[in-house]
């Protein structure tokens, strides 16, 4: 097979999915932020959704379906089954159009998951295949899979999943036309797997809720979703999405993970922008660091663009602009939520169905 021939069976790393001006794009997300909080500040001044009473409960049957050991069990056995299988077409595969794997990680599972947790809740939570395998290590050793040997610093927070997300989407927008290879999934994986197992080992599981990019991501979403919990007495709800949102906690990093997930969806239009590929093409660094750069401006812009609005929306009230940003980070789910979905959702159609 010649270099054309593979660059062509490998085509998800040269999609067109809704091409979007960038200055569209990001004068969407600037706008976007820009009026929330103006909306906040003039016209919702007191609150009105508390995630720890919001909702209905669900009937009591499909409670106790969902609560049950069996079903949690079965989700886990679902992601396990779907796991060994990817993991065996990337390494006995062959490395052609026909090897779903590249399909699978970036339609099926870095599009379809967070679509799912919109409408279901956080699932990969229940399917994290990583969870599956550091709860395998641990009982084999005779331990708590919730116990590690230290506590996180709470300084820390987010903010791994924020470099773990980061490292991701470098993945899908900057290391082309490689990133759809099997050699190079299999070992973006596998060092995932390895870093996140490590640090499970230390920190117990409790590390996948706020350390596992991919984790955190779909909780995020999933707090969109119509299905909830609530906060006092963790009972299956029906309820106002918003009111889920609300009920974020707000840890270090928070802004970090979804000014990532909405700087990279900008960037994502940027890069198909002529007069940035004009930029790679000229710019005397190599192509890949002009476009690392161009992908981090991108998510520095919309970072400083939240925190100028928090701080014009906190005028008065004698709080810190770290402490604003926290306060305000769950309100940019929504938008992030919104951009992934329209950006993407031809390409998990399309792609999703050649899978």
């Amino acid at each position: 097979m010649n270099g054309a021939d593979r660059l062509l069976a490998h085509g998800i790393a040269t999609r067109e999915d809704l091409p979007i001006p960038f200055s569209f794009a990001l004068g969407g997300a600037v706008a976007a932020l820009v009026v929330s909080f103006l909306v906040l500040a003039f016209l919702w001044r007191e609150p009105r959704l508390d995630a720890d009473r919001a909702g209905r409960p669900v009937p009591q049957p499909v409670a106790r379906v969902v609560d049950s050991r069996g079903f949690r069990f079965a989700l886990r056995l679902l992601g396990a089954v779907v796991t060994a299988y990817v993991v065996m077409a990337a390494v006995i595969g062959r490395d052609d159009a026909l090897n779903p794997v590249p399909g699978v990680v970036y339609a099926l599972f870095w599009v379809g998951v967070p679509v799912a947790s919109i409408l279901f809740g956080p699932v990969w939570r229940r399917l994290n295949p990583i969870r599956a395998v550091h709860w395998a290590v641990a009982r084999a050793l005779g331990g708590r899979p919730d116990q590690g040997l230290a506590r996180p610093p709470r300084w820390l927070g987010y903010w791994p999943a924020a470099l773990s997300l980061f490292a991701f989407i470098w993945l899908e927008l900057i290391d082309q036309p490689d990133n759809d290879t099997l050699p190079v999934l299999r070992t973006w994986f596998a060092v995932y797997l390895l870093v996140h197992l490590l640090a499970a080992t230390v920190w117990g599981s409790g590390w996948f809720r706020v350390g596992d990019g991919f984790e955190v991501y779909s909780t995020l979403f999933g707090r969109l979703s119509v299905l909830g919990r609530r906060g006092d007495d963790r009972r299956l709800v029906l309820r106002n999405p918003l009111a889920g949102v609300s009920g974020t906690p707000i840890r270090a990093g928070l802004v970090g993970v979804v000014t990532v997930l909405l700087g990279s969806t900008a960037y994502d239009a940027l890069a198909n922008a002529p007069w940035w590929i004009v930029r790679v093409q000229t710019w005397p660094l190599p192509a890949k660091v002009t476009e690392t750069l161009g992908l981090l401006g991108t998510i520095a812009l919309i970072a400083v663009a939240f925190t100028i609005a928090a701080r014009l929306s906190g005028l008065g009230t004698g709080l810190s602009t770290g402490r604003l940003t926290g306060e305000y980070s769950h309100s940019l789910v929504p938008i992030a939520a919104g951009y992934v979905v329209a950006h993407y959702w031809s390409f998990l159609v399309i792609v999703g169905q050649q899978t």
